[in-house]
């Protein structure tokens, strides 16, 4: 402090409990004529409670612009292959201990590419972690598999559940839904997914939309409450950005008391009802601010149609209409890829350029591009954003001159530029693949001044990965908040101590703010400033007597600063104006702390050694040398003055009464939800006697919840005092949840098995509502699920605890059966012949197929065959069998010389004809090199299908007609034998298998898809492989979906199929409706073998909705093309017209 010298006035001073203290002493005054009149003050005192100036006392600050890395986090040994970082961290106090801390989702990099490169989704396995934000030492991991994310998704984070702690919410990898932890990354709730419900890059935000104090949590079109319980669903579809996913915030758009959720184009109400949506522009991320002037804000909207090579950057009024649209900027359209400008990223809004009107910043694939209010460009600078084209800026005034700074990272580089010009200040190397992160500005070390925090990987490129955090060499940026808590982050959004506020500002009413996605240099929020400081003022100055001679001085101390001020405090008290060279009287000590807004009286009993009535000054932080020690806001204002009697006699006491003394408390309801407490608040008797005090209050027992008011007497047995306090019963006591034992079940269904539980909640004050995060009787999936059930009491107390479902699968194995025998044939040609049998497999989940190393009717060599069988069930369970199949060569085998004959006039043929023609007795193979004498009636007497070369396949004959020695004696010449060939083409063909073609990505580009592409080969009766292509001709094609009336852009179902019937192809598009479950595709075909016999048979191609892994359902057909087409369902359907 600096001498005091000037008096002000306080405002009303509230009588506290112990000002009674001092009154009591002047009672003591019972000679000397000791009195104060009213105090003198003057009339420049600082208003109490109105904020517009605050109570501050800022530090030097030396400006300085040193860009410099200060930490980097690039792995962990828990998990350490999960160290890339590609999405937009938190920056929160998870810890609890003053210092902010970021909290981001990691991914392995090996996995994230193969799987791509492999057609499955590479956005999953994500880790979520937190790190300390003034060090970067890791605090947890969330190891647990069964809770991984999105990790290419955004976070939220905030006091959700009003415990006091911060919960960060997410994507769970899957995509649908969303997951919840903790502070410390505990598991706190998941919800079950829903229709339509994918989100892939984007993320969630928190707001209180009704003001009911519960928080509700935001996911594109999808609202849930913060227990993870669905409340409404948006009617504009999910929205966001194409292809990667929404971010949806809320704001009071028209300023009614009520939240809007802004959704892109899409505006809805806090009960879900659609206030108004913009569908003459696409989807995208949108951001709020004020552009003209009115109370209601205006919407940026960042989009790209599926059809578009140009994103579009739009403005619309707080109705939806359409102020203007313009393509997002591109330049340098004669370099290589430079043909299309991009989507866009999220839009970032300020006055870049300080001239009272908001700009917007955001990114495209090849330029970064600053736009005015009415939309054109300011200036752009040339960048590499093609990988998604949907990265941002941030801004902020690193050096608090008035001119910001723009901060963006794209692929290769972050730089800063000037907001003013487009000037590149700053930049350094960076590397990421991108997806819709940006930097962010905050004070992650709680150091007071502003550092810039980025996310790094080398999915892309070479380079680094994980988290990196800059700030100046000399820490010469200026000081910001110390949070940053979702993607879609605007200042008033959410508490400097993470709660997310009932009634949330409009930001871009506040001249300081008006921004989005940026902090604000020194600019702290509603909250406790940093800079805070106290404004202490005195008043009540008075003087009375003892009794015993001595002086006792006192004044009232206020406190009207914003920061809180110890106990200790030193008041001085003078006899004249110590501006004017008054004179010291004592020095009194304020024995409490003061806390904003609060007081205490200061006292001190001096000898009376001056007589007479004069004026008194008490000056707050003054030791009596007219010095204080305290910083104040302000220092002209710590003196008052009153009028006062000085003189002082020794007077005899007289009985002084009681004085009581009250407080109000608030105590917790004990098992019975009552409660008791004192109020009395040091209630004490002035001078002992005459008899012991005595305290009564009543009531004085066990109250029910709620304020209630107890009267408090003191007593000394001659006189008496009372005051009343309350006493509030409140209930912060949990409920007890109780969670039954985990489950084991086994299930012969791959859809999983019903689960019956019973949880129960009781409190000690009355019901509690019990919600799980699975209903009993669900269907659980194979694996292990988590099941969290909560509870909440009337007071608003939550508790929960959980167990888990393990599903297991089918563990016995099928019974499969082969012969038991070895199956002994002769062949009907040198390379071999054609061989049927039966197996058979059962299981207790059902029917399972049998498949055999050679199939059933498979041509089997001359020789022994082994043949091995298997069956497997759905759950992978398998059992084998084998036996073996012996053919043997086609001559007959007494044959006795076992070379090929040349007797071919048959004498030694058994049966008598004497017709062999080709094969003698001495014919090794059965198939005789002489045929002179062949008959042809012989012949076909010996077999009908008899195909010459003397080997017939005839039923009962030889391939010889007969050999002198054929030992066998069955009248069968060498090579004869049951008929195991027949002709190949005496039977229709058989189809070959659905191959199961997919398609993917979604893309308006005719694919040529051959009959071979999409089935197995047919066979003829031989098994011969009778190729599709040769074989087979298209009949026609169908859809199960029909026309997209809306025109979605999900492509038109009736220009997405072309065939030419009779061809054995067809055309399709890869295009799925993309509200729908998937597309599927029936090909319809015929397979027509040498002797005209045909087969009909289909297969099928789907294109499914996402990568998401869920089922395509074929909804029937619903369009056709070709022939053969059901009623209404061709070219002549009205939706296709």
């Amino acid at each position: 402090m600096k001498l005091k010298r000037n008096t002000l006035v306080p405002s009303e001073w509230r009588n506290l409990g112990r000002e009674r203290l001092f009154v009591a002493l002047v009672v003591l005054a019972t000679g000397g004529a000791c009195s104060t009149s009213a105090s003198k003050e003057q009339s420049k005192a600082r208003e109490s409670g109105k904020l517009a100036e605050r109570c501050e006392v800022k530090p030097p600050f030396t400006a300085n612009f040193e860009p410099e890395l200060q930490w980097a986090w690039t792995g962990s040994p828990v998990l350490p292959a999960h160290k890339q970082v590609m999405m937009q961290p938190v920056v929160v106090d998870v810890n609890r201990d003053g210092t902010p801390d970021i909290v981001f989702s990691t991914f392995d990099g090996d996995f994230y590419n193969e799987a791509y490169k492999n057609g499955q989704d590479g956005n999953a396995d994500g880790v979520l972690r937190a790190v300390s934000g003034s060090t970067g030492a890791e605090l947890w991991t969330v190891e647990d598999s069964a809770y991984r994310v999105k990790p290419a998704a955004s976070l939220a984070a905030g006091d959700i559940d009003g415990d006091g702690a911060v919960e960060i919410c997410g994507i769970p990898e899957s995509g649908r839904g969303i997951i919840c932890f903790e502070n410390d990354g505990t598991f706190k709730f998941r919800t079950e997914p829903a229709a339509n419900d994918y989100n892939e890059w984007g993320g969630l935000s928190l707001a209180d939309l009704d003001g009911d104090g519960a928080v509700e949590i935001l996911d594109g079109n999808r609202v849930y409450t913060n227990t993870g319980a669905l409340k409404w669903v948006g009617s504009d579809g999910m929205g966001g950005a194409l292809f990667t996913g929404p971010v949806s915030f809320a704001v009071d758009l028209d300023q009614d008391g009520k939240q809007e959720v802004v959704n892109g184009r899409s505006v809805y109400r806090h009960d879900g009802s659609l206030k108004c949506a913009n569908t003459d522009i696409p989807h995208g991320f949108a951001a709020v601010g004020n552009f003209d002037g009115d109370a209601a804000g205006e919407i940026v909207v960042v989009g790209k149609g599926l059809e578009a090579t140009h994103g579009q950057v739009s403005l619309l009024d707080d109705n939806c209409a359409l102020l203007w649209t313009r393509e997002v900027h591109l330049t340098g359209t004669d370099l290589p890829l430079h043909d299309k400008a991009g989507h866009g990223g999220a839009p970032n809004l300020g006055d870049f350029d300080g001239d009272g009107q908001l700009e917007i910043g955001l990114a495209g694939d090849w330029n970064y591009t600053v736009y005015g209010a009415d939309g054109t460009v300011k200036w752009t600078f040339p960048i590499q954003e093609y990988s998604s084209g949907k990265t941002t800026s941030t801004t902020f005034d690193f050096e608090d001159d008035g001119r910001l700074e723009v901060i963006y990272a794209d692929e290769l580089k972050l730089r800063i530029f000037d907001g003013v010009t487009g000037a590149l200040r700053w930049e350094t190397a960076h590397s990421s693949g991108t997806t819709h992160e940006f930097p962010i500005v905050a004070d992650v070390d709680g150091d007071g001044a502003a550092e810039i925090v980025t996310v790094e990987n080398n999915h892309g490129a070479p380079g680094f990965n994980g988290v990196r955090v800059w700030h100046d060499k000399k820490e010469g940026w200026a000081g910001t908040r110390k949070i940053w808590n979702q993607h879609a982050y605007a200042i008033t959004n959410v508490n400097n101590d993470g709660t997310i506020p009932s009634l949330q500002a409009a930001n871009w009413l506040n001249p300081k703010l008006n921004n989005f996605r940026s902090n604000v240099a020194n600019y702290f929020g509603d909250g406790p400033s940093p800079f805070a400081a106290a404004d202490l003022l005195a008043s009540d100055v008075t003087t009375s007597c003892d009794g015993y001679g001595s002086l006792v001085l006192g004044a009232r101390v206020r406190n009207q600063g914003e920061a809180a001020v110890a106990a200790g405090v030193k008041v001085a008290f003078y006899k004249g104006n110590p501006a004017s060279g008054g004179t010291l009287l004592g020095v009194a000590t304020v024995t409490d702390a003061l806390p904003v807004g609060g007081s205490a009286i200061a006292t001190v009993v001096v000898a009376s050694t001056t007589f007479g009535t004069t004026e008194v000054w008490a000056v707050v932080d003054d030791d009596g040398t007219g010095k204080g020690t305290l910083s104040e806001c302000r220092e002209d204002n710590n003196g008052s003055s009153a009028t006062g009697n000085l003189t002082c006699t020794v007077t005899t006491p007289t009985n002084k009464p009681p004085v009581a003394l009250c407080r109000d408390v608030t105590v917790n309801a004990d098992v019975y939800c009552t409660g008791s407490a004192s109020v009395n608040n040091g209630s004490y008797d002035p001078d002992n006697g005459p008899s012991p005090l005595s305290i009564t209050e009543v009531p004085y027992t066990s109250l029910p919840l709620g304020t209630h008011p107890v009267t408090l007497t003191a007593s000394d047995g001659a006189a008496s005092d009372q005051c009343v306090g309350n006493v509030t019963v409140v209930d912060t006591t949990k409920p007890t949840v109780s969670c039954p034992a985990s489950q084991v079940l086994e299930t012969c269904s791959p859809a999983g098995a019903p689960a019956t539980f019973a949880a129960s909640a009781t409190d000690t004050c009355g019901p509690a509502t019990l919600s799980c995060s699975y209903a009993s009787g669900s269907t659980f999936p194979v694996g292990e699920t988590a099941v969290t059930c909560s509870a909440k009491d009337d007071a608003g107390n939550t508790a929960s605890c959980g167990f888990s479902v393990k599903v297991t699968g089918d563990t016995t194995p099928p019974v499969i059966s082969c012969p038991t025998a070895p199956i002994v044939i002769r062949a009907c040609a040198p390379g071999g012949t054609r061989v049927n049998y039966s197996t058979s497999a059962t299981d207790n989940c059902g029917e399972v197929a049998v498949n055999c190393s050679h199939p059933s009717g498979s041509t089997f060599p001359v020789g022994e065959t082994a043949v091995t069988c298997s069956t497997q069930d759905v759950f992978g369970n398998v059992s084998t069998c084998g036996f073996s199949v012996v053919v043997g060569s086609t001559g007959g085998s007494d044959d006795d010389e076992g070379d090929d004959g040349d007797d071919d006039d048959g004498d030694d043929d058994d049966d008598g004809h004497g017709n062999g023609g080709g094969g003698g007795h001495h014919d090794g193979d059965g198939c005789g090199k002489k045929h002179h004498g062949r008959n042809d009636l012989t012949a076909r007497q010996f077999g009908t299908h008899f195909k010459g070369d003397g080997c017939g396949g005839g039923h009962g004959n030889g391939g010889g007609g007969g050999g002198g020695h054929d030992d066998d004696d069955d009248d069968n010449g060498g090579g004869g034998g049951d008929d195991v060939c027949g002709y190949c083409n005496d039977g229709a063909p058989v189809a070959g298998a659905d191959k199961g073609v997919q398609m993917w990505p979604p893309n308006h580009k005719y694919v040529t898809l051959s009959l071979s592409d999409c089935a197995q080969p047919a066979t003829d009766s031989c098994g011969n492989t009778l190729p599709l292509d040769t074989y087979g001709h298209v009949l026609r094609v169908t859809s199960d979906e029909v026309e997209d009336a809306n025109g979605n852009g999900d492509g038109r179902t009736c220009e997405d199929m072309s065939i030419i019937v009779g061809k054995s192809f067809v055309q399709i598009r890869s295009e799925r409706e993309g509200t729908g479950d998937g597309r599927v595709y029936t090909i319809h075909y015929a397979i027509t073998n040498d002797a005209g016999l045909s087969t009909q048979a289909s297969c099928r191609v789907v294109v499914p909705h996402d990568q998401s892994g869920r089922t395509v359902v074929d909804s029937g057909v619903k369009y056709c093309v070709g022939e053969g087409c059901p009623e209404g369902t061709t070219e002549g359907s009205p939706l296709c017209k």
